[in-house]
């Protein structure tokens, strides 16, 4: 989406390479999201002013507002984080919902372009596969988690010359930080976070 609309951004609006105008994030990531946690909360709740309080709950006292608020400044980590999210609630409004499977594929195939982590919620869209219509719809479903799977191993295989290399080190090469100190010192994934990030999931006070 950023390359397509790097004509416009750049050339006709003049903002830096890789920046998004406002305009584009409100109509191609902000209206999308409202809509699409409405629509699964509704779809759970059965109660259209529930689902818009819960949705409200989700929007403005999560971790997913500051990532809107700087993904309105064009900050394309943020805004990968906010499409992701997009891809998430699909996945949610159908696992909960119908089960029909493609919209749960769907969501998938959005949510891991931007945040390839998101891959874990494949199970999940085969386990309500496997309880919607047996091995049949299972193996359909396993066909279409490989097609989303397979050109992302391959971009990495490309870019970085391993398939499960995801390039997250990459990107505190040259920075001099907190989270690139970390990074170098502990490495990624390190269970050293473990603690630190419960605290400050769970125990920490809120900022406001």
């Amino acid at each position: 989406m950023t390359v397509v609309l790097h004509p416009l951004h750049h050339h006709v609006l003049g903002l830096p390479t890789g920046i998004w105008s406002p305009w584009s994030t409100v109509w191609l990531i902000y209206w999308p999201i409202v809509a699409i946690t409405f629509v699964a909360f509704n779809a759970r709740v059965r109660d259209a002013a529930w689902a818009a309080l819960l949705s409200f709950s989700l929007l403005a006292g999560t971790a997913l507002l500051p990532i809107l608020v700087y993904a309105g400044r064009g900050l394309l980590g943020e805004l990968n984080h906010a499409v992701s999210q997009i891809g998430i609630l699909l996945i949610a409004w159908d696992v909960l919902g119908r089960r029909r499977i493609w919209p749960g594929l769907a969501g998938l195939a959005i949510a891991v372009s931007t945040r390839q982590l998101a891959f874990f919620y494949a199970p999940v869209i085969l386990w309500a596969a496997c309880r919607r219509g047996g091995a049949r719809t299972a193996a359909l479903c396993a066909l279409g988690i490989a097609a989303i799977a397979g050109p992302l191993l391959w971009l990495n295989y490309a870019k970085f010359g391993n398939p499960l290399d995801f390039g997250y080190a990459h990107i505190y090469v040259h920075r001099d930080d907190i989270l690139a100190q970390k990074c170098l010192e502990y490495g990624l994934f390190s269970p050293h976070f473990i603690p630190e990030n419960f605290f400050y999931m769970h125990l920490a006070a809120p900022l406001i």
